[in-house]
């Protein structure tokens, strides 16, 4: 099942390519089409704009992980440890998604990181929010 993007989503997407230089954490190459891969499911939206549950992978990389859910969690206990994998899963099943007001603090906050990088951000809130 495909999960539904929002500008947030996009808004999230670009605040993290942009922070990690368009360079995959796997891989380290930084050409081609680069992804905001979410660590827990972007299904969780406890933790889905979180910045601690997202990192820019290539899209092979990406594919290959999504592939190879074991492997993707043996990576991402060694980069982050086996402490903080945990209270990321912990926070996604027992968090509470954020409200309306709440994505547009996000949002908001997203668009002025972006621009402190130096993009110009890929969208602005718009009105469909509620659907991500």
């Amino acid at each position: 099942m495909k999960i539904k993007t929002s500008n947030l989503d996009r808004l999230f997407s670009q605040y993290i390519r942009t922070k990690a230089n368009f360079t995959c954490k796997a891989c380290k190459k930084n050409s081609g089409i680069m992804d905001c891969a979410h660590i827990v499911s972007r299904r969780s939206t406890a933790t889905r704009w979180f910045k601690a549950n997202a990192v820019c992978l290539c899209r092979a990389c990406h594919m290959k992980f999504t592939a190879d859910p074991f492997g993707w969690v043996e990576i991402v206990t060694d980069w982050m440890g086996e402490d903080k994998l945990q209270a990321l899963r912990f926070l996604s099943h027992s968090g509470k998604p954020p409200k309306l007001l709440e994505k547009i603090a996000i949002g908001e906050a997203l668009i002025e990181k972006i621009k402190e990088l130096g993009e110009k951000p890929v969208c602005g809130l718009g009105k469909n929010l509620k659907k991500g």
